[in-house]
């Protein structure tokens, strides 16, 4: 039996679908404008189609079976929207990499979930959310679920498809509206979407109060940082102590004791906004502070890397770094991306802050390398250079 194209009475349906999702994204734009913004990248297209019982996304068009669309409350569509943009700001296409598919499907549904439920969305009975693992991202839920015995199954009822679906002989009704692409840097549009649409929300203050919380600082660092530099620096220039200029931490004091420095220092800092490292980022952030407390004078060049160096940025005394830094990322892991970016204009020293759950590159630099290892972390490949201390 041949395939056949919607019918005149299916047709109809779908332009019914079609003026909800078009109705519902502008809803989904007034109650959740953060959402709202990144909707209106995305094409919204309902299809009667066989391969295509529920929704998924592609990065260019949210494709919903009509008849699943209609049949669901206004709460579960808004649900459902939320869901397949949330997919698509997370990049868990992109992010999957060689992972389990089963575990990686219900892992990337509960912290797409998670993040609804906790923004006042009512998801639809049957949907994947690991009450054990709330606040956990992607990649803490895979981990956690290849441990269990058993792991849930996705309801197909009410599961979207993660892996679009391509040409089947044997399905019975195959829509040519359905028509996805197949186009990894549509992933890397998605980053910049994101980015632009949390900065359009924070001016209009209506980011997410969990998206401000990541990028806030969170207390003292953990690391004694002014005795690991100071070994640094004088290894590539010599140390000592010097009057000229004097210290300026004790000048309020009426003090003026020796400077521990030579000259400025030069530092990069390489931070792996990763998604295996989002709930990291403010750790990182109070590394930061203590980084630049141990030094007087200083140059900083912040790198923000995932897959790529995502964000490149120079602080200095008379440009602090902010007390809420904009992160960028949440994509894979891969640790040779900020060494490539500074192989044109070497540091003095580097400090890489991350999980370790990377490539790396496999011979060192010209210049010193700190690894800064998130606490409770391996290294998948440890290297054989560089210095290596653990975050508490």
């Amino acid at each position: 039996m041949s395939a056949r194209g919607p019918s005149a009475e299916e047709a109809a349906r779908k332009r019914r679908a079609g003026e909800q999702m078009r109705a519902d994204r502008q809803a989904l734009l007034a109650s959740s404008p953060f959402l709202g913004v990144l909707a209106m990248r995305l094409d919204l297209v309902p299809v009667i189609d066989s391969r295509v019982p529920t929704a998924l996304t592609d990065g260019y068009a949210v494709f919903a079976h009509a008849d699943f669309w209609l049949g669901l409350s206004e709460a579960g569509r808004l649900f459902v929207l939320g869901h397949e943009i949330w997919h698509c700001a997370l990049q868990h296409l992109a992010r999957r990499m060689g992972r389990e598919p089963r575990c990686w499907n219900l892992a990337v549904d509960h912290e797409v979930n998670d993040l609804l439920r906790g923004e006042g969305f009512q998801p639809l009975a049957g949907t994947v959310h690991l009450r054990a693992l709330r606040g956990a991202n992607a990649e803490q839920a895979y981990e956690a679920l290849r441990d269990r015995a058993q792991v849930p199954e996705r309801d197909p009822a009410v599961a979207d498809l993660h892996e679009p679906p391509g040409p089947d002989p044997s399905a019975a009704v195959q829509d040519p509206d359905y028509a996805p692409r197949a186009d990894a840097d549509v992933w890397r549009r998605w980053d910049a979407w994101t980015r632009a649409a949390a900065q359009q929300c924070r001016a209009a203050g209506t980011l997410p109060g969990w998206l401000e919380a990541r990028v806030a600082a969170a207390g003292p660092p953990s690391v004694p940082w002014q005795r690991h530099l100071q070994r640094f620096i004088q290894q590539v220039r010599g140390g000592g102590t010097q009057w000229l200029p004097p210290s300026r931490r004790h000048w309020a004091r009426g003090l003026y004791l020796p400077s521990r420095r030579t000259q400025r220092l030069d530092l990069a800092v390489a931070v792996d906004t990763s998604g295996s490292t989002v709930n990291d980022w403010p750790q990182f952030r109070a590394e930061l502070g203590g980084i630049l407390r141990a030094c007087d004078d200083y140059r900083l060049r912040l790198l923000q890397h995932d897959t790529r160096v995502v964000d490149d940025r120079i602080y200095t005394p008379s440009r602090p770094l902010p007390a809420k830094l904009p992160v960028s990322g949440a994509g894979g892991t891969d640790l040779r991306a900020p060494f490539e970016h500074l192989a044109e204009d070497p540091p003095t020293v580097l400090v890489v802050m991350t999980d370790g759950r990377g490539p790396i590159p496999a011979h060192p630099p010209k210049y010193p390398v700190l690894w800064a290892l998130t606490a409770g972390e391996t290294w998948r490949g440890r290297p054989e250079w560089g210095q290596v201390v653990r975050m508490r």
